[in-house]
């Protein structure tokens, strides 16, 4: 199954760097140009990794919350898009996919073992 990703930037900028997140990395990229649909698209679905432009955070903090707060278990990465390149914005998100993958691996290795203790304890 391919990683989705949000990627929350002003269409300009985003269309490009989404096009390219899809070629490189085979995901699902959807791209948000404001706080609204990027709420929108926080609640229709469920994705492991969110690109935030950091001048989207900048300008509304208190919509970059309510983003935030939305997010489930996604990790979210503020990057000043204007300084990175689309080469860049891959490398960047390959490697937190990356780390997610890790991440709920080691969980359910953990969880696993706590059960099987459960269970030799019973």
């Amino acid at each position: 199954m391919p990683p989705s990703i949000l990627l929350i930037a002003p269409d300009a900028v985003a269309v490009p760097i989404a096009e390219t997140l899809r070629l490189q990395l085979a995901a699902n990229v959807t791209a948000s140009p404001n706080r609204r649909s990027a709420l929108s698209a926080l609640r229709r679905q469920d994705f492991e990794l969110i690109l935030v432009d950091e001048t989207v955070a900048a300008t509304d903090p208190t919509a970059a919350d309510l983003i935030y707060q939305s997010a489930g278990g996604a990790l979210i990465l503020d990057v000043n898009f204007a300084i990175s390149g689309a080469a860049r914005l891959v490398r960047i998100a390959r490697a937190a996919l990356s780390r997610h993958a890790n991440d709920r691996a080691q969980a359910r290795t953990a969880a696993a073992a706590a059960l099987q203790q459960e269970l030799n304890a019973a």
